[in-house]
């Protein structure tokens, strides 16, 4: 471990580790757009700047690693100064007229932009507002009134932007609010492993597209949701109740139960329904911060009237409510029985690999090519086509599975 001091502070932290998740880990607020835990950085936004003693200049955090004896400052005037600076670059091709405005918390959505006559997009109607990481950024370094091309003309404003992506019932894709960070792009590539989104263009043409620039449902993209995650502002978007998700009232962790997995997650509440999901990485070290399709999106299976509010236990013929300490106490009781009685294998979950099957079995693919038995990767689970609504994951055997219930009909 090696000892670094942060504004003052001193702290512990791995050495090597990257300086950007050890000042955010320390409850210190440092803007990041284009980082993503985990990931190599990417150095793109260059809003991560820190001064560091004895090195000439600023540093990105994102690419600098912690090492003993380390001396952060990250609010002094000139590491303010140069934010401002750098993120004042990223704006000038956004629709930002918001983002730097001093009286934005007066506006309401049917109000007329007193600032400027070719305002086009606002915050304030904005299905991400107030859970945009350009828009809380754009509030923490004060860019409020800091506009350097005052006078000059606005890109954004004057040429026409793309219309939005909205083919898929799943996301959709605004290209006009894009920072080009490339997070959604690394996320696709280095995590899912899918490769859907890429970087097109060059200089002032480059821009974020999915497969070779058509409609999202024509590239194969697998719906997790992944870039939804990682996108600092509005450019993907969940499509199902994403203005009901602004107004989310608490989250709840839960367990989705479309596979074995059993994938952690976080679904936001309203009203008691669940109106968005976003994955839960401490839960499940497998899944860890990644859902497949299904998970992600497939929440209104269950209607409200349909959830079980208590424990039911299987006893007097029928089921009966229950406490959960009675239920949890029988769920003991028996799990030991069984184990006392047919030994601890026979305690587990219900599924079991190939490897793992017992001689004599799975004799069915035997004499089948490899591309019968050949399994598709966690996550994978539907897939849109153009002229389809949804395509069932193979069942491991080379047999279709039943589409879910949002593919029929």
């Amino acid at each position: 471990m090696a000892k670094l001091t942060i504004d003052g502070r001193e702290i512990e932290a791995p050495e090597g580790a990257p300086l950007v998740e050890v000042i955010k880990d320390a409850g210190v607020y440092i803007s990041n757009l284009c980082y993503i835990n985990g990931l190599p950085p990417y150095a793109g936004c260059r809003t991560c700047l820190v001064e560091i003693e004895g090195m000439r200049g600023l540093q990105l955090s994102c690419t600098a690693k912690v090492a003993d004896g380390m001396e952060v400052r990250t609010d002094t005037p000139e590491v303010k100064s140069s934010r401002q600076a750098v993120l004042s670059l990223i704006l000038s091709y956004h629709s930002d007229r918001c983002l730097t405005c001093h009286r934005v918390v007066k506006c309401k959505p049917g109000d007329t932009c007193l600032r400027d006559n070719v305002v086009t997009h606002r915050c304030v109607t904005c299905s991400k507002n107030y859970r945009c990481e350009l828009q809380t950024t754009c509030e923490m370094l004060e860019m409020a009134g800091y506009e350097p091309w005052e006078g000059e003309e606005r890109t954004y404003y004057q040429l026409e932007q793309p219309e939005p992506d909205r083919a898929n019932p799943f996301l959709e894709f605004d290209p006009q609010m894009c920072i080009i960070c490339t997070r959604c792009v690394r996320a696709c590539d280095e995590i899912r492993h899918t490769g859907a989104i890429t970087l097109a263009g060059r200089g002032f043409e480059s821009r974020i597209e999915f497969g070779a620039g058509g409609r999202v449902d024509e590239s194969n993209c697998d719906f997790c949701g992944a870039c939804i995650d990682v996108c600092p502002t509005a450019t993907l978007m969940e499509r199902p109740n994403k203005w009901a998700a602004a107004q989310t009232e608490r989250w709840v962790p839960t367990t989705c139960t479309y596979c074995s997995v059993g994938c952690t997650l976080n679904l936001g509440m309203k009203k008691g329904r669940g109106v968005i999901v976003r994955p839960d990485s401490g839960g499940n070290p497998v899944s860890r911060d990644q859902l497949c399709v299904r998970g992600r999106f497939h929440y209104d299976a269950v209607k409200p009237s349909e959830r079980l509010a208590q424990p039911l236990m299987r006893r007097n013929g029928g089921l009966d409510a229950a406490t959960w300490d009675e239920a949890l106490e029988f769920a003991v009781a028996r799990l030991a029985e069984v184990r006392e009685k047919h030994g601890p294998d026979a305690v587990g979950p219900g599924v079991q690999s190939q490897r793992r099957r017992p001689p004599g079995q799975g004799r069915r693919h035997q004499g089948r090519g490899a591309a019968h038995r050949r399994q598709r990767p966690l996550g994978r689970a539907v897939r849109l086509r153009p002229g389809v609504a949804a395509a069932a994951p193979g069942r491991g055997d080379g047999r279709p599975r039943r589409p879910p219930p949002f593919a029929r009909g």
